[in-house]
């Protein structure tokens, strides 16, 4: 606890819990636990039990020999009177009920309110008077090291009384607070009708005058700097000829891109500076966040750090392979992932294939969707076609913990739509193409293992056996698979419950024939177990 008392200057109006409330006048100890910036701990004098913060620059520290002297402030009034205050000239004047104290100058609103709209310590200050026009032969002015307040006094008797009380008052304050030479302390100008307390530097008359004649001194440099600049361009017209042209705004220089960078450059020129078949970012994200984020809250939908995603990127520009050892925040990295996507100059679906995946979005519905995705998709770079599986395969491993994270495929889709299959441009802020994109999205994660795996890549789940004919029609599609009844069909695909996909196997006549994949109804089909199927052949 600190053994010196401490003035409040400045009334403070509780806004939280844990903060003193504070009256002008009123004694104050401060302990010695530290706080924020501008705050301190302490109580008060009268009840020391209540403990609070407040604002450091509201109080004043005492010395031990002005104790008496400090607390006998606010009692002894030396002069007192109505006066029109204003800051400037552009404000608008205000009456005010002023009062003379030993060490400082104070206003409140009215005579019986006891609350001081504002406060001047007397130590810095000084007097002005104006005697220029009429109207302001009765104002004077109190001046600090920055700021300064006109008074208007109704007569000019009443303005030369509160002069001299005013000079009294400052000359008897500078005598018993004298300062050190070379040291300055803060003292604290407050006006409550401009709501803004300031923090003051006090200099001392001599400080002032060593500036001016700085200044002067400056003055006379600049006026021979112009003379001697003047005879010497006339010597180089007559002799030298004419002068130089000199650029006023130096042309700016555009700085050089490093061979390191990866964000905002097209995905072959990130191949070349990482010399991987893949981009290093992608693989080194995917598999921290498998490790560690499938089971996060709101994954790849809550945001990180702005500061330690940029400063990834910087390490990352630089040439450092990142792999996340010391990362304990997963939405850093999501947040890291989804820049480096925003930032490439074209989408993974590209600019030429745009509008061709927003027309397939209109005609079809899912499951034919899915059939002609999966055309668009081989016509994808093959690059382009490898990140968009790795990613789609992550976020179907983030949608079977949604128990956990709260992520399904559709608000998956909602996140990636416009980053993977959007138009750089024209097209990025419209809302009708962005429901569209999201669709397409989401269909791919939906219909994944039709869509990425080729014919080799399917495995087989069960053999089922054709309960009815499902023949050619000129509304049908040439993806669909037709069969017989009793024909038998080895299932790879049952993610539609409409329509799964599948092989033929063998026809009625039990001939081993390849014939090509594709969708049929469910309900024309029925499970066999091996048993009977060895019948059946048998």
């Amino acid at each position: 606890m600190s053994s010196l008392p401490y003035r409040v200057l400045h009334k403070h109006k509780p806004k939280k819990k844990g903060q003193l409330q504070l009256t002008v006048g009123e004694i104050v100890y401060l302990t010695n636990k530290p706080f924020k910036k501008g705050y301190c701990q302490g109580f008060l004098a009268n009840n020391p039990k209540k403990i609070g913060i407040f604002p450091r620059l509201y109080v004043e520290q005492l010395d031990n020999n002005l104790e008496n002297l400090e607390q006998a402030d606010l009692k002894k009034i030396i002069f007192q009177g109505k006066l029109c205050k204003r800051r400037s000239k552009f404000q608008k004047w205000r009456k005010r009920y002023i009062k003379l104290y030993p060490r400082s100058l104070t206003w409140f609103k009215n005579l019986s309110n006891q609350e001081p709209t504002g406060l001047v310590q007397l130590k810095d200050c000084r007097i002005l008077q104006k005697y220029s026009k009429k109207k302001q032969s009765k104002q004077f002015i109190l001046q600090s090291t920055t700021k300064s307040w006109t008074f208007n006094c109704t007569s000019k008797k009443e303005r030369d009384e509160w002069i001299k009380m005013l000079n009294t008052q400052i000359k008897t304050v500078s005598k018993k607070f004298q300062y050190l030479k070379g040291k300055r302390k803060n003292t604290l100008l407050i006006d409550i009708d401009e709501k803004k307390p300031r923090l003051q530097r006090s200099l001392s008359r001599g400080s002032l005058y060593q500036k001016r004649e700085k200044t002067k001194i400056k003055k006379k440099k600049k006026i021979n700097t112009l003379a001697r600049s003047v005879t010497h361009a006339i010597f180089e017209k007559k002799i030298l000829g004419t002068p130089k042209k000199r650029y006023k705004n130096k042309p700016t220089t555009k700085k050089k891109s490093l061979n390191t960078e990866i964000f905002g450059v097209p995905l072959q020129t990130v191949i070349q500076r990482d010399n991987s078949k893949i981009p290093k970012i992608i693989l080194n994200s995917v598999k921290y966040l498998e490790k560690n984020g499938l089971k996060t809250l709101g994954i790849f939908r809550k945001s990180g750090y702005k500061k330690q995603i940029d400063q990834y990127k910087q390490r990352i520009n630089l040439g450092e392979n990142l792999l996340f050892e010391n990362e304990n925040n997963v939405h850093n990295v999501t947040g890291l992932l989804k820049l480096w996507f925003r930032e490439l100059p074209e989408t993974l679906l590209t600019s030429n294939l745009y509008f061709d995946f927003i027309k397939i979005q209109n005609e079809h519905k899912d499951k034919k969707l899915s059939i002609e995705l999966k055309k668009l998709v081989y016509k994808l770079p093959e690059l382009n076609r490898i990140i968009f599986r790795i990613i789609s395969e992550l976020c179907i491993n983030i949608s079977k913990h949604k128990s956990a994270n709260k992520m399904d495929i559709s608000n998956l889709a909602l996140l990636f739509g416009p980053t993977l299959c959007s138009r750089r441009g024209i097209y990025s802020n419209d809302v009708t193409n962005m429901q569209k994109e999201c669709r397409i999205v989401s269909t791919m994660f939906k219909y994944y293992d039709f869509i990425f795996r080729n014919k080799e890549q399917f495995e087989e789940l069960f053999i089922a056996m054709a309960t009815k004919a499902f023949t050619q029609n000129n509304n049908q599609e040439n993806d669909q698979l037709y069969f017989n009844e009793g024909d038998i069909i080895s299932v790879l695909n049952t993610d539609d419950q409409e329509f799964w996909f599948g092989t033929l196997i063998s026809n009625v006549e039990g001939k081993n024939e390849k014939i090509e994949q594709g969708f049929f109804p469910s309900n024309y089909v029925e499970k066999i177990s091996e048993e009977e199927l060895l019948e059946i052949f048998n």
